[in-house]
């Protein structure tokens, strides 16, 4: 699996993306850009699932499983699902997983 990270842009108010070591304006990856609009300091990780849309689910989204609100979070080498004291690890066999938002949201 490629790595893919996506960092919040505060100026343009929307996400870029790094892949395979160039920069894009979108998941389509047809706009390449430069490296300064990126912000390591920020960036998100993609997790490699998708949600029941069909969206990526990134470090850092919120969404919804089990009924309950979740963060998608990174520890220990492993994605999890953090809700206050509760952690459920983020796999594949977890169904209906629907991203809300992220914590860029605002």
């Amino acid at each position: 699996m490629k790595k893919l990270f996506r960092s919040w842009n505060e100026i343009d108010k929307c996400f870029y993306y790094f892949e395979n070591g160039k920069y894009y304006a979108s998941l389509d990856f047809k706009e390449e850009l430069y490296s300064e609009v990126f912000n390591w300091k920020n960036a998100d990780q993609y997790t490699g699932l998708k949600d029941k849309n069909g969206n990526k689910i990134f470090e850092g989204d919120k969404v919804k499983a089990f009924g309950s609100h979740y963060e998608v979070v990174f520890n220990d080498g492993a994605f999890y699902l953090k809700r206050e004291n509760v952690h459920h690890r983020l796999s594949r066999t977890i169904q209906d997983l629907e991203i809300i938002d992220s914590i860029h949201d605002k």
